[in-house]
């Protein structure tokens, strides 16, 4: 293709020397840190564990790329923040992607085109979800081991992926008035690791499927430690009579919202008579907290909850919380349960720095599979960021954490016997970046 060279209006002019601008660099990346986000997959043998997950079903005599290859690839283009398979039609050639990935930068095959990768997307089996999801679950049981701890929270919660189009299972939600797919996840609250993630019909209630997600959490975990203490924690979507029975029937901890009702209500009047009367007094936002015993008609027994009262500009705002667990004041235990928002950040992290929200194949199963490898991006992410303890992106959001170690420009030269990688010499995060590779290279 001819190269056609810009003169920039808005450049000035030094002397009598004009700037210009093309693309025609040659070699050049703008993805340098692609070598982090491979060492981290390498770390976890994340390829190939996914790859054992699936069943190939192509003809062995017209395989270009191996799955091994097309998941360690979409998981790259992942992490780096290319989130369609259309991207891959442009970076298939970038020479720091493929040398991160294993080939050389100019006489290497290319990666995956899209309609590679596309294909693969739609070969997978619902059986190879289930394996993928096992494989998650491992993940993080491999990690509480290898931690000793003897204490895990477990956050769930669900969210909407709102869908366009004709996608399969795509069903209109009247909470969230709008069309989508919905995403039952399983959070440790404590470290932030993402323990389970499935996809489901849009319009299905919030609690289906949760205990049956927990049973198999829990029961991995007692495999690996039999007296470990498991908190399950949730809001009122989640405080249904299955969930609290199963925890009390399996020496579980759990702390759930209540959705209010006229009984609930009769236990938190006089709070909230209180509440009233003091902010018409003091013109201030006032906060109690109660607690009471409840039980439901249909419930075994009585159970231990509490109430927040807030009353403010914008009149009463009541919670409700119920437990299980020993707790010395109503608000030490609505101030545990409150910790939960944590779980927000931390799907916020799938949905906008690892784009769980992109399911935009046709075929449910086919979206189902882009949720595992949004999953597992969260893990390398997650891995990534562990080398990262002690510096000033120690806490810093994906985003971030791709604009200042990921996004460096490069220049990849391959002569005969060696690969030059030579990045710029103004990159401010050098130190960071050196940091992350001895980490994550060993």
């Amino acid at each position: 293709m001819k190269t056609v060279c810009h003169k920039p209006k808005y450049f000035s002019t030094y002397g009598k020397k004009e700037f210009w601008f093309g693309f025609n660099g040659g070699k050049i990346t703008s993805d340098g840190g692609s070598m982090l986000v491979a060492g981290a997959i390498k770390k976890l043998k994340l390829s190939e564990s996914i790859a054992n997950c699936l069943t190939e079903k192509r003809d062995s005599a017209k395989i270009r790329h191996s799955l091994y290859e097309l998941i360690e690839q979409r998981l790259m283009l992942m992490v780096l923040g290319y989130e369609d398979c259309n991207d891959s039609n442009h970076l298939r050639n970038d020479p720091m992607i493929k040398s991160a990935l294993g080939r050389l930068p100019e006489t290497g095959k290319q990666l995956g085109s899209q309609s590679t990768l596309s294909r693969f997307e739609n070969s997978v089996s619902p059986r190879d979800i289930v394996r993928m999801r096992k494989l998650l679950l491992r993940q993080y049981i491999d990690s509480v081991r290898k931690s000793g701890r003897k204490k895990v929270i477990l956050d769930i919660d669900t969210t909407d992926d709102e869908t366009h189009g004709d996608q399969e299972c795509s069903l209109f939600n009247g909470y969230y008035q709008e069309t989508c797919y919905s995403e039952l996840l399983v959070f440790d609250g404590d470290t932030g690791e993402l323990i389970t993630a499935k996809l489901r019909p849009g319009n299905i209630h919030t609690s289906v499927n949760s205990v049956a997600a927990i049973h198999q959490i829990v029961k991995e975990l007692r495999k690996v430690s039999p007296e470990i203490e498991i908190i399950i924690r949730g809001d009122s979507g989640f405080g249904i009579p299955g969930m609290m029975d199963y925890c009390e029937n399996n020496g579980i901890y759990y702390i759930l919202g209540m959705k209010s009702n006229k009984r609930l209500e009769r236990k938190s009047l006089k709070l909230s008579r209180r509440a009233k009367s003091r902010y018409s007094k003091l013109l201030k936002p006032v906060l109690y907290f109660g607690h009471y015993k409840y039980k439901a008609e249909k419930w075994p027994h009585f159970r231990n909850g509490f109430a927040k009262v807030e009353c403010g500009p914008s009149g009463l705002n009541t919670r409700y919380v119920i437990t299980n667990m020993e707790i010395k004041s109503p608000k030490a235990g609505y101030i545990f349960y409150g910790k939960r928002g944590q779980m927000e950040n931390f799907i916020k992290e799938t949905k906008n720095g690892m784009y769980s929200d992109r399911l935009s194949c046709h075929r449910f199963t086919a979206n189902y599979f882009r949720l595992m490898i949004t999953a597992f991006a969260y893990v390398v992410m997650q891995e990534i960021r562990k080398q990262l303890k002690g510096t000033d992106l120690e806490k810093a959001e994906s985003s971030t954490i791709r604009l200042k170690l990921f996004k460096v420009g490069g220049q990849v030269i391959e002569s005969v016997r060696k690969v030059w990688i030579r990045f710029s010499s103004s990159f401010v995060n050098a130190e960071i970046f050196l940091k992350a590779y001895a980490g994550l290279s060993t």
